[in-house]
């Protein structure tokens, strides 16, 4: 922590959990919550989710 590329560095690793996460939905076709979680994103550690009211029961299934 503390160097420059740090921010990346944890986009990098998180976006392999939002990436599975997203996977995994498109598996279980479940076009509602799909739909909740793709105004989400993510920039330089810094994490935003519009209009997601679900997001923090999803929380602990995106991160380990």
């Amino acid at each position: 922590m503390g160097a420059k590329y740090a921010p990346l560095v944890a986009d990098l690793f998180l976006f392999c959990y939002e990436s599975e996460f997203i996977k995994n939905l498109s598996k279980s076709n479940d076009l509602n919550l799909i739909e909740k979680f793709n105004t989400s994103c993510r920039y330089l550690g810094d994490l935003c989710s519009l209009d997601n009211n679900l997001f923090h029961t999803y929380i602990k299934n995106i991160y380990p």
